[in-house]
């Protein structure tokens, strides 16, 4: 494990060297009133509400050159509300540090809509860090009353406590 500081952040890293790239996981936090030594202290660290509202993004998936570089469609990207929950959710190919993955209805992206209200997903491609609308995939508003979990692929391998969704 490791940390890194920066102005108002700190990153946890738990990443493992292949060849030219990284593989793993790795964790940003706002770093104001933050208890950054329970990172050194505890293993497994209890994702509490000290953890979880500090919380900014995860990553899992390959890093080379610096920037998320990963082709083997299960890398996965999260980022949080300032109140801890799911803003964004990617699932798919990333280049250069954005979602990049023209691969017909296979990237998944969840993302909160600008008013806060509800959720939407997209499924298809992905280019520049954008959904493409080229008809291969679709996108559509999930109903308050459906988990967006439910839409996620069977079998993901995922630290549930992650997968805090916004209700309403």
């Amino acid at each position: 494990m490791q940390i890194t500081r920066e102005a108002n952040q700190f990153r946890v890293h738990q990443r493992y060297v292949h060849g030219g790239f990284t593989e793993g996981e790795t964790f940003v936090y706002r770093s104001m009133d933050f208890p950054e030594e329970r990172f050194m202290t505890e293993t497994p660290i209890r994702f509490d509400d000290a953890v979880r509202h500090n919380l900014m993004s995860y990553y899992r998936g390959r890093i080379s050159n610096n920037r998320f570089n990963d082709i083997t469609g299960n890398a996965i990207y999260i980022d949080f509300t300032e109140d801890g929950y799911i803003q964004s959710f990617y699932i798919g190919h990333f280049a250069n540090g954005t979602f990049n993955d023209q691969r017909p209805n296979s990237a998944i992206g969840i993302f909160l809509d600008n008013e806060q209200t509800q959720y939407v997903i997209n499924v298809g491609w992905y280019s520049g860090g954008s959904f493409v609308r080229d008809g291969s995939g679709y996108s559509r508003a999930i109903p308050t009353s459906e988990n967006p979990t439910n839409l996620l692929p069977p079998g993901l391998d995922i630290c549930e406590t992650l997968l805090r969704w916004k209700t309403w």
